[in-house]
């Protein structure tokens, strides 16, 4: 299956099975999000990130909100 012919069968979902698609690939996003941040943390990816947040914290770097 192409991505044409995916597109095209969500295009011709009726109203209500649109909806429970939406529902379900916005999780399956936010679950692929969550599985890929968990996999840099792991991984060290963030290391640096995180290190430079803490330094710019303490140096006063942030704002109240």
């Amino acid at each position: 299956m192409d991505l044409r012919t995916i597109e095209n069968t969500i295009a011709g979902l009726p109203r209500d099975m649109l909806a429970n698609f939406d529902k379900w690939y916005a999780n399956f996003i936010a679950d692929k999000w969550d599985q890929q941040l968990a996999e840099d943390a792991e991984n060290g990816k963030l290391d640096k990130m995180s290190a430079k947040s803490v330094k710019d914290f303490y140096a006063g770097g942030y704002e109240e909100i």
